[in-house]
C-alpha cells in the first residue's frame, strides 16, 4: 500500500478516541436510510434464483401434455404451439395452483380475453400478457394487489381500468405499443411505480408534444 486516505478527524485535530456520539449517531442513520431505500427483489425472483421454485415452461410442448405439478411457482407458456388450447388449459389449470402462482407468461397466443381464473391468482406478482389482442384489461385485474409487474404490450389496449390504482405494490407498468392518446392521471396514486415504459403510442395534443422529448 503506497498511500493512505487523509482522516478527517485529523484535520479537526481530533485523535481516533475523540470521536463525538454525533459523529457515531449520523454514520448509523445513514447506513440505515441505505438499508432502507433498497429495493427488495420480488419473491418470484428470490425463489426462481435459489431453485425453490417450481417452474413449467412450454417449450415448444403442445399445451395439452404440459405437466403442471401442486405447488408451481412459475408458469411460462408464452408463443405456445398450440395457441387455440390455451383458454381451456388456464381455466383448467389456474384454480389447482391459484395459492402458490408467483409468475405467469401467457404472452403472444391470440388470446381475446383473459380467463377469469386468473382472479384467484391472488399471489401473483409478474404477469405478462403482451401481444395478445385482448383490446381491453378486465377489472378483476385490480384484486391481484401482489403484481409487482404487468406487461401488456401490443395488447390493442387504449385505457387502463381505474381500478388498478389499488396495486400499490406495482413497480413496473409496460404498456408499449398500444394505442394511448394520453395517460390516465391515477397513475401518480401508484406509490411503488418506478418504471413506465410508454413508447410507441400515439400520443395527441398536448400529450405528444410532452412525450417526444421523453422517448
Amino acid at each position: 500500500i503506497s498511500w493512505q486516505a487523509v482522516d478527517e478527524r485529523d484535520e479537526a485535530g481530533l485523535s481516533e478516541d475523540e470521536t463525538t456520539d454525533d459523529d457515531v449517531l449520523d454514520i448509523d442513520e445513514e447506513g440505515d436510510e441505505e438499508v432502507d431505500d433498497e429495493e427488495q427483489p420480488a419473491s418470484a425472483v428470490v425463489i426462481a434464483e435459489e431453485g425453490r421454485g417450481v417452474i413449467v415452461t412450454g417449450d415448444d410442448v403442445p399445451i395439452v401434455r404440459l405437466q403442471v405439478k401442486p405447488g408451481t411457482t412459475h408458469l411460462l407458456i408464452g408463443s405456445s404451439p398450440t395457441p387455440n388450447a390455451v383458454p381451456s388449459f388456464l381455466t383448467g389449470t389456474l384454480p389447482q395452483i391459484a395459492d402458490t402462482l408467483l409468475a405467469l407468461d401467457i404472452s403472444a397466443n391470440f388470446l381475446v380475453a383473459l380467463p377469469p381464473a386468473l382472479a384467484a391468482c391472488t399471489n401473483l406478482e409478474e404477469l405478462n400478457i403482451a401481444s395478445n389482442p385482448v383490446r381491453a384489461l378486465p377489472e378483476f385485474l385490480a384484486g391481484l394487489t401482489a403484481l409487482r409487474l404487468l406487461i401488456v404490450d401490443s395488447t390493442g389496449i387504449n385505457t387502463l381500468p381505474e381500478s388498478l390504482c389499488a396495486l400499490e405494490k406495482l413497480h413496473t407498468l409496460s404498456i408499449r405499443r398500444n394505442k394511448f392518446n394520453s395517460l390516465p392521471s391515477w397513475l401518480c396514486l401508484l406509490p411503488s411505480l418506478e418504471t413506465l415504459l410508454i413508447d410507441g403510442n400515439p400520443f395527441q395534443g398536448p400529450w405528444k408534444a410532452l412525450m417526444e422529448p421523453l422517448l
